[in-house]
């Protein structure tokens, strides 16, 4: 009996000391100091379902450069560097890496001047809010060197979040740090584990081979979706516009952090309203709104969401304007249909387009002036 508890404390710490060997080699190999938004240099091939989603490919790939955008590399030679924060309607997940709206106005500015002239990395996230865009500011124009211009596209989750809870979302500094970066420094680890290296490096590995085990897959409509559409349909619905006080408070607020920081790194600010189709959608039976429908804590009139949405962008118009503080009003500027969104809110092809040809003339002057004084 003694001689099996000595062999199972002899196993226990030999595990223990080569995990710990482990996790020493491991943190000299990876330091784990960088905030990557995405994994770096990954490229990953995307079936979407285009049934129920007007303008888009059926097939695309989404790839991320040397410091986790999406976008190209950034280059010493890049004269006029712009990052662009947002959420799922800045990143453009359901278009190809050439069809997203900063790679598309990133080429027109470099066409149209040289090749280098300007440089846009797409830090856009899905589902991210006004609180995770200050976050990712303050840290990636530390991380990011020689940032001329910050480009906002936000609000539309913010709206959503306020149907949930009105000014319910808001996290840990940490917590929304680990949501808005894939990788970030161990001490921003959520429990003990999740700050060891080793952890850290299985994650990658489980990540990396998801593709390969199950693939990837955009717009997929199950019948439960179906199903909850047509309870939408069928339901009710409010055409009382609920409070949304204390959403529309903190949505300020951060506006307010974001100005500040950036301007504090000396850039140059272009916020963005958010444009929304609601009503073009809603005349048809069709479930790519379904993510509006799931959003509401109760059957609402699309009018309410366009209400709403109209709330949040004011406070974007409302902030103070300056040399270095620009707003451009894109939900003014685009159709409401579908030759510009797929949905409530997301850019097709044709709309990604024109997204960039509205922000092209307003950049082009800043990248002609910031290529000559090279």
């Amino acid at each position: 009996m003694k001689k099996w508890i000595q062999n199972g404390l002899t196993f226990a710490l030999s595990c223990f000391f080569s995990l710990l060997l482990l996790e020493v080699a491991l943190r000299l190999v990876f330091p784990s100091e960088s905030y990557r938004v995405h994994y770096p240099n990954q490229r990953k091939e995307i079936q979407v379902n285009t049934e129920h989603l007007p303008g888009l490919d059926s097939l695309i790939f989404f790839s991320t450069n040397n410091v986790g955008l999406r976008g190209s590399n950034l280059q010493d030679g890049d004269v006029y560097r712009i990052l662009a924060l947002g959420g799922s309607t800045t990143e453009c997940g359901a278009l190809d890496d050439d069809q997203a709206w900063p790679q598309l106005l990133q080429k027109r500015l470099n066409d149209s001047l040289s090749e280098g002239a300007a440089w846009i990395g797409n830090a856009g996230v899905s589902g991210l809010r006004s609180s995770h865009h200050v976050q990712q500011a303050r840290i990636l124009l530390d991380e990011i060197e020689g940032i001329d211009l910050v480009i906002v596209l936000m609000g539309i989750n913010d709206m959503y979040q306020s149907l949930i809870e009105d000014g319910g979302g808001e996290k840990s500094k940490e917590t929304l740090i680990r949501n808005a970066f894939k990788q970030h420094p161990r001490k921003v680890g959520e429990s003990w584990y999740h700050r060891t290296e080793s952890w850290i490096r299985l994650r990658d590995l489980k990540r990396a081979l998801h593709p390969f085990l199950q693939g990837h897959h955009f717009g997929g409509v199950d019948r439960s979706w179906e199903q909850d559409w047509l309870s939408y349909t069928q339901s009710p619905k409010s055409a009382i516009v609920p409070g949304i006080a204390s959403s529309l408070a903190q949505f300020t607020d951060n506006l307010s952090e974001l100005v500040e920081i950036v301007l504090s790194h000396d850039c140059q600010l272009l916020l963005l309203t958010q444009p929304t189709a609601f009503s073009e959608f809603v005349s048809e039976d069709r479930v790519s709104l379904i993510r509006a429908v799931k959003m509401m804590p109760e059957p609402l009139e699309f009018e309410v969401l366009e209400n709403l949405m109209e709330q949040f962008n004011q406070q974007i118009r409302d902030v103070e304007k300056s040399s270095a503080v620009q707003v451009l009003e894109l939900d003014y500027l685009l159709p409401k249909d579908d030759q510009v969104f797929y949905d409530d809110c997301h850019f097709n092809i044709n709309g990604a387009l024109h997204v960039s040809e509205i922000l092209f003339p307003v950049l082009l002057e800043n990248v002609r002036s910031a290529e000559h004084m090279e």
